[in-house]
């Protein structure tokens, strides 16, 4: 449809005729291009969660994420001990190692969670998720059991500060895991 739009556009332009009705053709064909290609501009804008279009850079992404309500109440309801805000984080450093401190096991296991915390220290790093079109930010780290923990959290956002998050259960439910940088 849009290449049709162009290829009359531009022989409507280039036809040497400037009758009225070649005019009225010519201002269509435009309106539909202009409107078509607004339209694949935007949709992926309004398409899923918005992440970052470009890759972001350390320094926007680096920074430390606390879970704030309505997520420590879904933790809660989900048979977790309840936290403070201040006592759930992901430290990300600009040398990219990071420190995990209560992180509830359900982001790794969703399936059958011991419904606990964990805590640690490993590396991040950033991916694009192609599949999905979104940026993940995915952490090896070893909790305080001693055992190697790979997962990963979406990125929220446009542009800086980011929300990193995971979905609980159905993505249907709304329950997110959601940690906000401060």
């Amino acid at each position: 449809m849009i290449l049709g739009a162009i290829v009359i556009t531009v022989i409507l332009i280039k036809s040497k005729e400037h009758t009225g009705r070649n005019i009225l053709l010519t201002l269509i064909a435009t309106s539909v291009c202009i409107f078509a290609c607004s339209l694949i501009g935007i949709s992926s804008y309004f398409s899923g969660a918005p992440s970052p279009l470009f890759e972001p850079s350390i320094s926007s992404i680096e920074g430390t994420y606390f879970i704030k309500d309505p997520t420590l109440k879904d933790l809660y309801e989900e048979g977790y001990p309840l936290l403070k805000f201040s006592e759930s984080f992901i430290k990300l450093n600009r040398d990219k190692t990071i420190e995990v401190q209560n992180m509830p096991d359900l982001i790794v296991n969703e399936i059958n969670p011991y419904r606990i915390f964990w805590s640690g220290r490993g590396a991040w790093g950033l991916e694009f998720d192609s599949s999905n079109k979104e940026w993940v930010i995915v952490f090896d780290f070893t909790n305080n059991k001693n055992e190697k923990i790979n997962t990963y959290l979406w990125m929220y956002g446009r542009k800086s500060p980011f929300v990193l998050y995971s979905i609980i259960g159905d993505p249907d439910s709304y329950k997110w895991i959601m940690y906000y940088k401060e």
